[in-house]
């Protein structure tokens, strides 16, 4: 259950534009802080307090990587995988170009995970690649948004993929943040800021990087506001 989407200016700039959805029983995310990996990269991640990963990334070097759950894999994910899929974002925390998130990707042995969808933007470009519990695979092309949901799956990614098609005229920041906060289907349940009883958007993320800078905002769920407790956090000078 999350909506991707991104933007990209010149100079190498861009953003992500990440919502994460999450059922209600699970603990609220802690706030983004900056790290360092044990060779010294430095990198922004939101803690999730449960499995003690991420859902998404970015470090000095301008590299953000994103997972999200794979809902529409035709392989029914293991009881109780090995591994949590939050380790994923992290283990690209000392990759200083696509290149080299490229060349960790033999190395993660999806079967130890449940299915996802891991996405990867530089200042160049953006990858991502598709584990269903059976094929681990390159997505090809990889195409904004990329959303996806436990509740009637391909129902609620054909109104997501609408909405940015009318939203999402020109791909600026702005149009981008409108189609983040949308919600615009009566049933909320569709929405990119989705509500359900049991699940709903946990936080919004945006992560901007340019030339000198990386920022990530990161705002959690307020029931009372449609964009609250924003925190942002920035690495000042890029590696």
């Amino acid at each position: 259950m999350c909506t991707v989407a991104w933007w990209r200016g010149e100079d190498g700039a861009y953003s992500v534009f990440f919502n994460r959805d999450e059922s209600r029983a699970r603990p609220a995310s802690e706030a983004v802080a900056e790290q360092a990996t044990a060779a010294g990269m430095r990198f922004l991640a939101p803690r999730d307090p449960l499995a003690g990963g991420s859902w998404l990334m970015a470090n000095a070097a301008g590299i953000a990587v994103g997972v999200l759950n794979h809902y529409s894999a035709a392989v029914r994910p293991p009881a109780h995988p090995v591994r949590s899929r939050g380790e994923l974002p992290l283990i690209f925390g000392d990759c200083r170009d696509g290149s080299d998130v490229a060349a960790k990707i033999p190395e993660l042995g999806p079967t130890s995970y449940a299915p996802f969808l891991l996405l990867a933007w530089d200042p160049e470009s953006v990858a991502g690649w598709s584990w269903d519990g059976d094929v681990f695979a390159a997505m090809d092309p990889v195409v904004a948004p990329v959303t996806t949901s436990s509740y009637r799956t391909d129902e609620v990614g054909a109104w997501r993929r609408h909405r940015y098609a009318e939203l999402v005229r020109t791909g600026t920041a702005e149009e981008l943040t409108a189609f983040q906060d949308d919600v615009g289907h009566p049933d909320p349940a569709f929405n990119v800021r989705m509500r359900r009883p049991d699940a709903r958007t946990e936080s919004v993320c945006r992560i901007d990087v340019t030339r000198n800078r990386v920022v990530f905002q990161h705002c959690r769920e307020d029931p009372e506001a449609l964009r609250a407790r924003d925190e942002y956090t920035a690495i000042t000078s890029r590696t």
